[in-house]
């Protein structure tokens, strides 16, 4: 096959081999797949490998580009979020640091992170603001709530991060 630079999970071998090796791999209970340059490719790679991880209990999509600038993105960090439930009672451990994620992106993932059994969600290195404290207190507030949110180098004020720290979620601010 033809290796030439590749383009993330837009190059159809790089993604094929990576699907198959996963697939393969039915006994993993991490994956990381951070710096995959998966973007809008995302969702539709998480929904083929996840049905076969049956004990997957940590996932780092870290640094992937899965949400980017512009209206066109909402619906792919929705099918991100659905993708995710396929593992919803298994997955305890969810990067997502470094993705460039805002505010409004973290209001479309929110209704699948209800649905989901995680101790750790890690936000760091995103965009999000103190609008963000909204959907952060509804996650903590779930029948099974979030042990702690990792929300380092994004874009919260002082007063926006004592605000969580109040509601009882542990914030590490490194």
């Amino acid at each position: 096959r033809d290796r030439s630079p590749s383009r993330g999970l837009g190059d159809v071998y790089k993604r094929q081999d990576l699907e198959g090796g996963i697939k393969a791999s039915h006994h993993l209970t991490s994956l990381k797949l951070a710096r995959n340059k998966m973007g809008t490719e995302g969702d539709s790679f998480l929904t083929v490998i996840l049905p076969d991880l049956k004990k997957l209990r940590k996932i780092d999509l870290s640094n992937n580009s899965l949400c980017v600038k512009g209206a066109s993105m909402v619906h792919h960090v929705k099918k991100l979020g659905e993708a995710l439930l396929i593992r919803k009672d298994t997955l305890k451990y969810l990067n997502l640091s470094g993705n460039k994620m805002a505010d409004h992106d973290l209001v479309q993932l929110k209704k699948s992170l209800l649905q989901m059994d995680l101790d750790v969600l890690d936000l760091r290195g995103n965009l999000l603001t103190d609008r963000s404290i909204h959907t952060l207190k509804s996650l903590s507030k779930k029948k099974d709530p979030l042990k702690t949110i990792l929300v380092s180098e994004n874009k919260m004020t002082p007063e926006g991060l004592q605000k969580l720290e109040d509601l009882g979620i542990t914030v590490d601010v490194r």
